[in-house]
């Protein structure tokens, strides 16, 4: 037997009825059925019960617009604490002229290393400082990723 057969018997049902036909909308009779709105809802299409319209935002009869529910954030009813604004960090010092490579191993890298493979034989990696944003430094970043014009215009001369 399912568990909304078990717990609709005649007098519960009979009650939503009359609370339904009184005008208490789904969440009045679940909150005072002390069961979901979901079931409300699914009992009385199955029974053929009236059930009251949902709020659309229109003026209902009586004239008075229903109050619009605000989707913006309202920082009194959030429930954690806004992080403490942090100070803008100062931009690092640009440098003109790249810096020599380092010449790694591979498993001599860390974290952060730029990993730009030279030489032909055993591989070793560049290992300058990368930027944020790739795995390159910016002498290599700026090899590995030219714009498009550039691109464009070095296939029209090799031709």
């Amino acid at each position: 037997m399912r568990h909304d057969q078990e717990s609709w018997s005649p007098e519960r049902t009979e009650r939503l009825r009359t609370m339904l036909a009184n005008g208490a909308s789904a969440g009045e009779a679940a909150k005072v059925l002390k069961i979901t709105r979901n079931a409300v809802i699914s009992k009385a299409h199955r029974s053929k019960f009236a059930l009251k319209a949902p709020n659309t935002g229109r003026p209902h009869e009586d004239g008075v617009k229903p109050k619009p529910k605000s989707k913006a954030f309202n920082p009194e009813r959030a429930q954690f604490r806004p992080k403490a604004p942090t100070k803008p960090q100062p931009a690092p010092p640009v440098r003109r002229e790249p810096l020599p490579s380092l010449h790694l191993p591979l498993l001599e890298l860390r974290t952060g290393d730029c990993r730009w493979p030279e030489g032909d034989g055993p591989f070793t990696f560049c290992a300058q400082p990368a930027l944020q944003l790739g795995p390159y430094c910016m002498l290599h970043a700026r090899i590995a990723f030219q714009p498009v014009h550039e691109r464009r215009r070095d296939r029209t001369t090799d031709a």
